[in-house]
């Protein structure tokens, strides 16, 4: 929903990716971007003609540990900042983020929820990259954080109000989502 071409401080579930847009761009996730616009969409028509109850999370860049041995993708964002990677760090200036248990608790609760219905943003922060840098050398002095203008402006909020007023809570904090995806990657060698 973010690649919109819309200049909005904040988006809610009635924000789409801008297909024609994203069509001419060549960069790498940009055929993954469309094929899931376009399949959320179909789903969503599906269900409304078929009288179905559906409903789609819509998260952040989840962040937190992992299960498999290999490097999930968007990883490779998060560690953009440690690494001092910038088209990775220009990719997580944009994203606001969300824990990979509080997505997972989402998924149950609208689950649960017998009046959730269509879409959902699940997002709890929007830090700058300079908060992320300052969060993460204050707890991992080892890893040297590039210079950042402490004057940056948030990302793009996602609003995940539509979630929250059906009785959601989110759990993690912007701290945990980085301890948990800084460890896991120190115990799988990526770090």
């Amino acid at each position: 929903m973010m690649m919109n071409g819309k200049k909005k401080k904040e988006l809610d579930e009635s924000d789409w990716n801008d297909l024609e847009l994203l069509r001419p761009l060549d960069f790498v996730g940009s055929t993954y971007i469309i094929s899931k616009t376009m399949t959320e969409k179909a789903a969503l028509k599906f269900a409304e003609e078929r009288g179905l109850d559906l409903v789609s999370v819509l998260p952040a860049l989840i962040v937190g540990p992992f299960l498999g041995s290999n490097l999930p993708m968007a990883f490779h964002t998060i560690l953009g900042l440690i690494r001092g990677d910038k088209d990775q760090m220009e990719s997580l200036k944009m994203s606001p983020v969300v824990h990979i248990n509080d997505v997972a608790a989402a998924h149950v609760h609208l689950f649960e929820c017998s009046e959730a219905k269509g879409r959902y943003i699940c997002s709890t922060d929007n830090p700058t990259l300079f908060e992320l840098a300052k969060l993460i050398s204050g707890k991992y002095p080892e890893y040297s954080m590039p210079e950042l203008d402490p004057n940056e402006e948030k990302p793009v909020q996602l609003s995940s109000e539509k979630l929250l007023s059906s009785g959601f809570k989110f759990k993690y904090s912007v701290q945990e989502m980085f301890d948990g995806a800084i460890s896991c990657c120190k115990e799988r060698g990526y770090l």
